[in-house]
């Protein structure tokens, strides 16, 4: 969107292929609702479009619509901006049972209006921003929402209230817990103003942080029923380099209904 906008300024006769049913990519379909209000998004949408972009939505690419085709309707250029709509798996013994999901997989459902069941007890491994929405919009049911709600509404014109509200009561979780490899200084949420403005307020909405474990394992049978972590001692080495060091003496084991890998 950001470089159909530019081009449109300079002049330029811009087409924007969605392969999703709405504008906005990963801006909608990758951050919660009560993060990023869906009517700030359709405004610069419409922004865009008044510049004169078009946006052509349910159109991916693919093996028969390809560069060629697009060449042969006459497109002379192209901007490849496709979002990071795959998550990591977890190379650790139980990572295929059932009940373990990718963050990005987690919220792209959310969004896009399944309803995802994660159970009453959850575990999210990750310390970025992708963990902290995951953990945040897995517990958002079990506090009072109504004062974001008001402040979402007086902050987007013409926004409806059932938007911001759904994104507070889509999902909840009893017991979240967010486990971090690094400490709560090294956690990329939280090397940012927003990110530990994001930290606080993950904790003050229920949310259990614990830093500086790294999972071993996940238990259970077919089913995830626990976690087993093992302390970090160090997670870059002297040149600052990815380099993590544990204290297999010591271990935590947390009992959960489901793991959310971020």
């Amino acid at each position: 969107m950001g470089c159909a906008h530019d081009l449109a300024i300079m002049g330029y006769d811009v087409t924007v292929f969605e392969a999703l049913p709405d504008v906005g990519g990963m801006l909608r379909y990758g951050i919660p609702e009560y993060r990023l209000p869906r009517g700030v998004i359709d405004r610069e949408a419409a922004i865009i479009e008044r510049l004169g972009a078009t946006f052509k939505t349910g159109t991916a690419l693919t093996a028969e619509y390809n560069f060629r085709a697009l060449r042969e309707e006459g497109f002379e250029a192209f901007f490849i901006s496709i979002g990071a709509m795959r998550g990591r798996d977890l190379n650790i013994p139980g990572s295929d049972k059932d009940g373990v999901v990718k963050a990005v997989d987690y919220l792209l459902n959310l969004n896009r209006g399944y309803q995802v069941n994660l159970g009453d007890r959850v575990v999210v491994i990750g310390g970025g921003s992708v963990a902290l929405d995951a953990a945040r919009t897995a517990v958002r049911e079990f506090y009072n929402p109504m004062e974001e709600i008001e402040m979402t509404a007086e902050a987007v014109v013409a926004q409806p209230a059932m938007d911001a509200a759904r994104g507070a009561l889509r999902s909840g979780a009893s017991e979240v817990h967010v486990i971090s490899l690094e400490s709560l200084e090294e956690m990329p949420a939280s090397r940012t103003i927003q990110g530990k403005e994001e930290l606080r307020e993950a904790l003050e909405e229920g949310v259990k942080l614990h830093p500086a474990w790294g999972p071993r394992a996940i238990l259970g049978g077919e089913r995830v029923e626990g976690v087993e972590f093992v302390n970090c001692t160090r997670v870059f080495d002297e040149n600052g380099r990815f380099n993590p060091e544990f204290d297999e003496s010591n271990t935590m084991t947390l009992e959960t209904d489901s793991v959310v890998l971020a």
